[in-house]
Order: structure tokens, then C-alpha cells, then sequence
């Protein structure tokens, strides 16, 4: 069955969770549909809400789940007037009651010969919090036992994301819940945990909690509607279309049946590995070219803090191919098979395949950067002026030599950026000798321009003048500061969203052999950059409806 869309209501006051329980319906006729709204009777902290929430929610037949944590240090009479409150929802015919495992064996039974007394309409969540950490798979395994244990139709488990290895734990707990066919909805909190959420769909999690926008967000790391909306398509597992009347004659309009596949998605999987890596387009640039190809696979985020760890998720994942951004590039190296000539030659990877188990490690930063810059300018036998000395600056140092062109490296580490110019056999200056640089073209590898220094220059202004073309491989925002500043001292300006769309292009090459369109990829990134006014990493909430 396909994964249930859940939003949580946590809005306090009756007033603003009813606006906000309007604002949810509005959505319903976007792409991606709202199954459920949760109402955390706890947050709202205004137990009236629950008639009126109740009545709208069943005539537009949306479902219901209704949770009421226990506060602490809860009295005798809080905890029966909030069971009362459980307890009048249940007769009201809700699809879902979550109670906290935490509850204990008699307040549970107690719900559940509730709900049986009501002819098992409501179906219980019985859930498992934990915002510190992640326990083993062997814990996690053994708390959704005890859930089962203590009744539950469905488990919930939600813990917080520490390391890379806690997806993983928390995936192959959706694993082993679906080897015993039984419903389950778990993931880690936290940006550590995002990619956990964003697979449990595809990996059958009967209930995913996402939010209206960035700022209804109940959980760390939640996904919201637009997120959810981008990836829909290739996220969910390939089922029978959804019912759209919901008063059929079921009792239970939301069933808990396993379907033939288990609930999966048979999609390949790829991702993207760097930290940060919240604000990434890649997914957009990829899961857009995968639907344009007809590929049956999915690309997701993977904020990695240990890369060792990340690179064995790839197999454990069974990932088919990963891209590799800042600050790994040449970190991955020693955990990779094999490598091909120009990333070996380079010393730093931005893409791996994975055939069959082994890990091959390629670079299409150096060709993608090549083929933005020849784009516009005969670059041989110029004088390319790169700033920067990381791996992104080797990559585009390579690309310059083999296209006939005479690199040279400007950086404000000297012991860095004279490492790598003793290594390729070019000059090097520090930023304060820029006076002495004599060079056509300019091409910024550096961070400076994209957030948190948006509003710096790699070079002085009064630098820029002095090239023909100046290249920033920063695609986000739009123009950078750089950009702005050259065009102003006359040089044709290159945005890095072509560098960006051309090595994203060779990426879905090596992995499917596919070619994709570089039109679309083009469109797709200028049209995200432009509607949401992403500045810097930082989205304009006035103009990205979320």
C-alpha cells in the first residue's frame, strides 16, 4: 500500500489550528495529496478544538489521527481528562489514536478495549520517541517488538540522527518490519535524519509526517509539502491509483492490508553525499531527468559527517550511483575501488558508480566546467587565472591543460595553493598579489559568493577589470557577487548553473547511459532559482509557497 500523507496540527489555540486545518485543505487539489492530518491536542493545547476539527476533517472525508501526550508531571485528573478526550474521538470514528508506548500496558489496554468496544473503527499507533539519539538496529528492533507486544496496529518509531549509520539502522528496522508484514512508520529526526525520510516511503513506512511550509515544521529535520511534492512521483512505490471516493462502504477508508510488493518502491537508488547539503538542487536536477528518461529511480540528500561510513551505506543501500560534493572530494578516495584516469589524474572524485559492488570513482567537474566555459570563449593557449586550491580547483586545472589553455593559481592559503601549483607545474600568487596576475579569464572555485559569504569578493573589485571573461562555479544565487561586480567591469560573465547542469548531465550518463536533454536540466534549475528566490542557500518564504 502506498504511504500515508500525514500533517501534523500543532498550531496553539483553536483559532489558529482551525486556520491552519483550512490552510491544509487548500492544498488538496496540488499534486501531492494530504491523507491525514494529525491533530496534537498537546501543542494546541485547547482540547475544544477537537468537534469542529473532527467535523470538517469528515465532511471533506480527510483522515484523522489524534494525539495527546501526557505533560510532565501529569495529575491523576489531567491524565483522565485526557484519556476522556482520547476516549470521545474514538467514538467519534477517528482513523488513528497515537499513544506513546511510555503510557504502560493499562492506559494502552485501556484505549484499545475502547476502540474494540467501538467496533474497532480507530486504529491505535502505539510510538516510540527518542530526541537524543539513535539505538542500535538490535534496540530498534526490539522496541517496534514491544509495540507489537502491547497491541499496536501501527508502530511509530522516531529517534534523532547522530551519524549517517542511524538512516541505516532506521531503514533496516522498515525492513525487518516488512519481512513480518506489519505496518510501521519510522525515521530519524534532525537534518542528520532527512534522508531517512525522505526513503521510508519508497521502503513502505505506512505514515509519513510531513509540514505545510518551513515554518509549521513539528520536528527537526521534517520535510514539507513542496519537498514531498518534488520527489512524489518516484518516491512511492508502484501501486494501484489512489481512491478517490472515500465513502465507500469500508469501515476502515484508510486499510492496513499489505499490497503484493510490500509496500516498496522497486526504484533504483542515488544520492548525493556532502555537508552541508540541505540547499542542494541536485535532487531537483537529477529526479527531474530521471522522470524525462523514464528511469525508475530515486536521488536523495545525505548530510555525512563520516564518510567512510557513507560510502559502505552505498552498498549496504545498494546504491547505484552517488555524486560527491564539498567537503569530500578527495576524502572518498581511499574508500573506492577503482578510479578512472582523469579523476586519478585529478585527485579528487565528484562522481561513483557502483557496478555490481565495486565502487568506480570518475570526475565531471573538470569536463563540465570545460564545456560551460568553451561555450562562450577558444580558451587555448589563454591564460586561466582559477581561484581556489580544493578539489573542484584541480578538477577545472586539469580540464584548462587538456584543452591547450596555461592555468595558473591564486589562493589566500600560500602553503595550499603552492602545492598544488608545484604539483601541476604553474604559478601560484596569494589574493594580494593579484597585481601580478596576468591572465584572460578568470574562474572562482572558492565558497565566497554563496552563503554565509554572499557578500564577499574573492578579489577586489578593482581586480576584475583585468579579465575578458570571468566563470564563478557557484550556481546559487543566480549572479553572485562576483558576477556582479565583473559584468560591471566589462567581462562576459559565466553562471555556475552550466557548469552545474553539464557535469549533473555527465553524472546520469555514467550511471544509466542515458543522454539527457541539457535544455531541460537548464530550465529546471533557472526556474528554481528564479521563483524561490534562492539567495545564498536561503530560501524568500514570500515568494516559495512551502
Amino acid at each position: 500500500m502506498k504511504s500515508l500523507l500525514a500533517i501534523p496540527l500543532a498550531e496553539r489555540g483553536k483559532e489558529a489550528a482551525l486556520a491552519a486545518l483550512k490552510a491544509i485543505w487548500d492544498i488538496q487539489d496540488s499534486p501531492t495529496h494530504i491523507d491525514l492530518v494529525e491533530l496534537r491536542l498537546d501543542l494546541i493545547d485547547d482540547d475544544t478544538v477537537l468537534a469542529p476539527a473532527l467535523a470538517f476533517c469528515q465532511q471533506r472525508q480527510l483522515g484523522v489521527i489524534i494525539t495527546y501526550r501526557a505533560t510532565p508531571g501529569e495529575s491523576t485528573a489531567q491524565l483522565k481528562k485526557r484519556h476522556a478526550i482520547i476516549g470521545r474521538a474514538i467514538v467519534a470514528g477517528v482513523e488513528f489514536v497515537d499513544v506513546d508506548m511510555t503510557e504502560g500496558a493499562t492506559a494502552i489496554g485501556a484505549v484499545r478495549r475502547l476502540i474494540a468496544e467501538q467496533g474497532g473503527r480507530t486504529r491505535l499507533i502505539i510510538s516510540h520517541h527518542d530526541f537524543l539519539q539513535t539505538p542500535s538496529f538490535k534496540k530498534l528492533c526490539t522496541l517496534f517488538s514491544s509495540c507489537q507486544e502491547l497491541g499496536a496496529d501501527v508502530v511509530k518509531i522516531a529517534t534523532m540522527a547522530r551519524a549517517p549509520q542511524d538512516n541505516l539502522n532506521m531503514l533496516n528496522l522498515l525492513d525487518f518490519a516488512q519481512k513480518k508484514q506489519k505496518p510501521l512508520s519510522a525515521f530519524c529526526m534532525g537534518d542528520g535524519g532527512r534522508m531517512s525520510r525522505i526513503m521510508a516511503p519508497a521502503l513502505g513506512a505506512m505514515i509519513s509526517y510531513v509540514a505545510l511550509n518551513d515554518a509549521a515544521r513539528s520536528a527537526p529535520g521534517q520535510l514539507t509539502i513542496a519537498e514531498v511534492h518534488l520527489l512524489a512521483n518516484i518516491l512511492q512505490p508502484e501501486t494501484s491509483k489512489r481512491e478517490t471516493d472515500k465513502t465507500a462502504s469500508s469501515s476502515n477508508p484508510l486499510p492496513l492490508e499489505n499490497d503484493g510488493n510490500n509496500g516498496r518502491s522497486n526504484a533504483a537508488v542515488y544520492a548525493v553525499f556532502g555537508n552541508p547539503i540541505r540547499h542542494s538542487l541536485s535532487p531537483l536536477l537529477h529526479n527531474t531527468a530521471f522522470r524525462r528518461l523514464g528511469i525508475n529511480g530515486v536521488y536523495v540528500p545525505f548530510c555525512v559527517q563520516d564518510i567512510a561510513v557513507a560510502v559502505s551505506a552505498i552498498r549496504e543501500l545498494g546504491m547505484k550511483g552517488v555524486s560527491v560534493t564539498l567537503p569530500f572530494k578527495s576524502a572518498v578516495i581511499p574508500f573506492l575501488d577503482r578510479m578512472d584516469e582523469s579523476a586519478l589524474a585529478i585527485g579528487a572524485v565528484n562522481t561513483i558508480v557502483n557496478n555490481n559492488g565495486e565502487l568506480i570513482g570518475y570526475n565531471t567537474d573538470w569536463s563540465g566546467a570545460m564545456a560551460a566555459l568553451t561555450s562562450l570563449v577558444n580558451i587555448a593557449e589563454k591564460r586561466i587565472a582559477i581561484l581556489g586550491a580544493g578539489g573542484t580547483a584541480r578538477a577545472i586545472c586539469f580540464g584548462v591543460k587538456k584543452y591547450g589553455a596555461i592555468p595558473l593559481i591564486i589562493n589566500r592559503s600560500a602553503p595550499r595553493g603552492e602545492a598544488l601549483a608545484h604539483e601541476w607545474g604553474i604559478s601560484f600568487y596569494t589574493s594580494k598579489e593579484w597585481r601580478q596576475v596576468e591572465a584572460d579569464i578568470l574562474i572562482n572555485t572558492t565558497p565566497m559568493g554563496m552563503n554565509p559569504l554572499a557578500a564577499e569578493l574573492p578579489l577586489p573589485t578593482e581586480a576584475l577589470s583585468r579579465f575578458s571573461v570571468v566563470m564563478d562555479i557557484i550556481y546559487n544565487p543566480l549572479e553572485t557577487m562576483l558576477l556582479r561586480e565583473a559584468k560591471k567591469a566589462g567581462a562576459q560573465t559565466i553562471s555556475g548553473t552550466e557548469m552545474f547542469v553539464q557535469q549533473g548531465a555527465q553524472q546520469i550518463q555514467l550511471w544509466t547511459g542515458k543522454t539527457v536533454p541539457l535544455a531541460l536540466l537548464r530550465s529546471t534549475v533557472l526556474a528554481a532559482l528564479t521563483a524561490t528566490e534562492i539567495t545564498a542557500g536561503t530560501v524568500n518564504p514570500k515568494k516559495e509557497r512551502r
